[in-house]
């Protein structure tokens, strides 16, 4: 080997140093014996596993096996026993205590269904949250839009939203103004009327706002005509209207005045109605017969010879939103909420989640949930108190142990009645807006508690949650079902 490369750097190089140097470095290389590789503790340890670990773990594989069925067994058990903990009378109290704004250390308060109520202080969700529920419902419509389209599927018609059901909810209204045993917040002192007089007056420069809102800049365009409502409404109220009595003096004459004011109000909207579905006119002419109704229904609220009252506001509620006017509906709807202190019958909550229904407006449907149940601090209008006046008189201290209560930042809250009327619209919010496991909670809820609710809300909601693909809101439903097998063959059959 020596030899060859000697030659070879004889016949090529040019015997000048360079050439030398690196010939004497390869006939080295070739030369020498190669380096004898170390041992590193990755081989040791790669030796000592392959060897002598191989043989433990064949003789552990008999313990291992036992510690498996050992452990197995213990998480069966603690499952066992979260299921009997959840299903015992006691699980009510451990959801309470889990909100430490959220209490009720009064004992009337058990007294509605607490599984419903439960589940409704679960769904209270807070602007936040519902945008990131918002995220989530959309990632599964695209992913089964995107399963629909691989598969050839035909698009689903969505039949299970709600169809227009305020004309049901207005015979509701009607049922309900007949019946005097209705309890109603009136004024009891010339302050209160004065008061009242202010709050009706500012409900009708809100509806005479949103009749001359102008859509393209938003801004309230005062009419120039003198033969305008505006203007119809000015001079009323140069004559020294509204001039309302005390309502206290005479209830029947009380009564039958707002009778009369529903009756004159619901034509008017009626012949809006049928105006909206008649032939379509220029967009020009319908504002001005828009303009026209709206200043009618304000002259009648003020030529009224009592301050409206509670079933006067239900009608205008439901009447605007019946007829697609959600501007003028949230008009009367922010007068109640943050003007009054009228007291809201039952159907008034049914028209106030009907209106944010129609309306598109989740946020403000949950507002209304938040507090109709208690959990939002300022209640819905039926009655609220500091804890400490609870806690100072007897009166109210005997209030807040007769009816249902709850305590939320400081204040003693009426909670409102759940019924049959009330749930089902709340299934439609909620159905609408495509909150399937919201749905869901709500309709096991009312099976497990007993309330008849229309059998139409089972296969909405079951219907639902397979188009959705919510998972997560098809397993409530199941353990729901097994639990009330028998309602549930009762809405089935």
């Amino acid at each position: 080997m020596h030899a060859i490369w000697s030659r070879a750097s004889q016949a090529n190089g040019s015997h000048c140093r360079t050439c030398l140097q690196a010939t004497n470095v390869l006939i080295r290389r070739a030369g020498s014996a190669p380096s004898r590789r170390k041992v590193r503790m990755s081989d040791a340890f790669t030796a000592f596993y392959t060897t002598i670990m191989a043989t433990a773990a064949v003789l552990d594989a008999k313990y291992k096996d036992q510690r498996r069925k050992e452990l197995d067994r213990k998480i069966s058990e603690a499952k066992d026993g979260l299921a009997e903990l959840m299903e015992a009378p006691a699980a009510h109290e451990l959801a309470q205590a889990a909100d430490a704004r959220f209490t009720a250390p009064y004992p009337a308060a058990a007294r509605q269904q607490l599984d419903t109520l439960e589940v409704l202080n679960s769904i209270c969700l807070k602007p936040e949250v519902l945008l990131q529920e918002r995220v989530k419902a959309d990632h599964r419509r695209y992913r089964r839009e995107f399963l629909e389209r691989g598969l050839g599927l035909p698009k689903e018609k969505i039949w299970w939203t709600t169809p227009p059901r305020m004309m049901e909810v207005e015979e509701f209204l009607a049922i309900e103004e007949s019946r005097p045993e209705i309890p109603q917040r009136e004024p009891s002192s010339s302050v209160q009327i004065e008061r009242m007089t202010e709050m009706i007056d500012d409900l009708v420069d809100r509806l005479l706002v949103e009749a001359y809102r102008d859509e393209r800049d938003e801004v309230s365009q005062a009419p120039i005509s003198l033969d305008s409502g505006w203007n119809a409404i000015r001079m009323l109220r140069s004559d020294g209207y509204p001039r309302y009595g005390d309502p206290s003096i005479n209830f029947e004459f009380s009564t039958e005045s707002r009778h009369g004011l529903n009756a004159v109000n619901r034509k008017i909207m009626a012949d809006w109605d049928a105006l909206r579905k008649a032939k379509p006119m220029a967009e020009r002419e319908y504002k001005a017969r828009r303009e026209h109704f709206i200043a009618k229904i304000c002259y009648n609220v003020l030529i009224s010879p009592v301050p409206p009252g509670i079933h006067n506001y239900n009608a205008l509620i439901s009447g605007f939103s019946r007829i697609g006017e959600s501007c003028l509906a949230q008009a009367v709807v922010d007068s109640f909420l943050f003007k009054s202190h009228l007291r809201p019958t039952q159907m008034t909550l049914v028209s106030l989640l009907h209106h944010y229904r129609l309306k598109k407006d989740i946020v403000g449907f949950y507002s209304i949930v938040r507090r109709l149940t208690g959990h939002d601090p300022r209640g819905i209008g039926l009655r609220r108190r500091t804890q400490e006046d609870v806690e100072s008189y007897h009166v109210l201290w005997k209030w807040a142990q007769e009816s249902d209560v709850a305590v939320v930042d400081g204040f003693v809250i009426e909670r409102a009645t759940l019924d049959r009327q009330l749930l089902e619209a709340l299934l439609d919010g909620l159905i609408d807006f495509n909150q399937t496991r919201q749905a869901a909670q709500v309709l096991v809820a009312c099976m497990r508690d007993g309330w008849t609710i229309g059998s139409r809300y089972l296969f909405r909601v079951v219907w639902m949650c397979v188009s959705h693909l919510d998972r997560r809101a098809a397993k409530t439903l199941v353990r729901g079902f097994v639990h009330s097998i028998d309602e549930v063959l009762s809405f089935i059959l």
